[in-house]
């Protein structure tokens, strides 16, 4: 027996041919979607492809077969009969929702006849319709993607997760898992919106799951973004003399997508002072303020203090003009300054006699 698809514009498509250990015939066929069927009666063992079928003690049986419309491929094999039941000439009707309708004479005397868990006893010469329920088994998906492919870590997102390629079978729909293929669902359509909270990047898993099985998953990631941080601000030096400088460093600054900014007021007020790190600045506090792709800016400040100068306001004598053997006192007055220190000279800027 031989099946052959010719199309529209004439030129051959496919052809397949099955073999049967006691004859097989081709006596009814129909076509429906993406499917073929065809159906007869065989003897014996009959080779369909993967979807091999036996009469065992039946002497002879009804075969349907499915087949893959665009290759010819047996997709499925089913049959009917029974012991010393003869059987006739199939045919098939396929109706509008995918069902078989098959048909045909037989011949027995007060025997079964079987159609797969159902059976009827038939009286000699009768004629039999009985309707075969087909499922088409899901082609896998072979892509999967997720929008928006990354989100802000431990922030409540809506996620847009869409399947294609492949088919769906019969009663068929999209499952959705993390963990692996078939392991924790999250939930079932095409696209599906979900509000997922994640923390760290997650795989998601599609397959098409109905009548026939499931398939093998697709996969896509959604990477996560870490919120922004920031550990401490410090100074190399404090207190530093009000004219001098020192460095002061922000720590920990961490964060997709995380940028230092330096101000002179808190909330990013004052001056902007730029982003160095570090940064060489004078007596003052500083704020490292820390903005990125995730959280809320964040920021940590340090106080550079300074020392007081030094500074006197005057130096007085007690008595003067006095004889040139004579003594007084002199005092210096407004002495201040952190650290500061009094000597007496007898030139300036240090020079001359140090008087203690």
């Amino acid at each position: 027996m031989f099946i052959t698809k010719i199309t529209n514009a004439g030129s051959h498509s496919w052809t397949r041919q099955y073999t049967a250990t006691g004859g097989v015939t081709a006596d009814g066929i129909s076509a429906s979607g993406n499917n073929v069927y065809v159906g007869g009666k065989f003897e014996g063992t009959a080779n369909f492809g993967s979807y091999d079928q036996s009469d065992g003690t039946w002497g002879s049986a009804v075969y349907i077969l499915q087949l893959d419309r665009s290759n010819g491929d047996v997709t499925m094999s089913d049959k009917a009969g029974g012991s010393s039941v003869s059987t006739y000439n199939p045919k098939l009707y396929n109706v509008s929702n995918g069902d078989l309708i098959v048909g045909g004479l037989v011949y027995s005397i007060s025997l079964p006849m079987n159609f797969g868990s159902n059976a009827i006893t038939l009286e000699r010469s009768s004629g039999y319709v009985a309707k075969r329920s087909f499922c088409e088994p899901s082609v896998a998906p072979t892509s999967a993607i997720a929008s928006p492919t990354s989100v802000c870590e431990s922030t409540p997102t809506n996620l847009t997760l869409t399947a294609s390629g492949g088919t769906l079978g019969t009663g068929a729909v999209v499952e959705w898992y993390t963990g692996g293929c078939s392991t924790t669902l999250v939930g079932t359509g095409n696209p599906l919106v979900v509000s997922q909270t994640l923390s760290s990047p997650t795989t998601y898993y599609a397959m098409y799951n109905g009548d026939c099985g499931t398939t093998n998953c697709v996969t896509t990631v959604v990477s996560v973004n870490t919120n922004v941080g920031i550990t401490s601000a410090t100074a190399a030096a404090s207190p530093i003399c009000s004219s001098s400088t020192t460095d002061i460093n922000a720590n920990g600054v961490a964060g997709t997508g995380a940028t230092l900014t330096w101000y002179t007021g808190t909330g990013g007020t004052g001056t902007n002072l730029g982003s160095s790190n570090p940064l060489t600045v004078g007596p003052g506090t500083y704020y490292a303020r820390v903005t990125g792709t995730c959280g809320a800016p964040v920021e940590a400040s340090v106080t550079v203090s300074s020392y007081t100068d030094v500074s006197i306001t005057s130096a007085t004598a007690a008595a003067s003009p006095i004889c040139s053997s004579s003594t007084t006192d002199i005092t210096a007055s407004g002495v201040a300054g952190t650290g500061a220190t009094l000597t007496w000279y007898t030139g300036t800027g240090g020079t001359g006699t140090n008087l203690g």
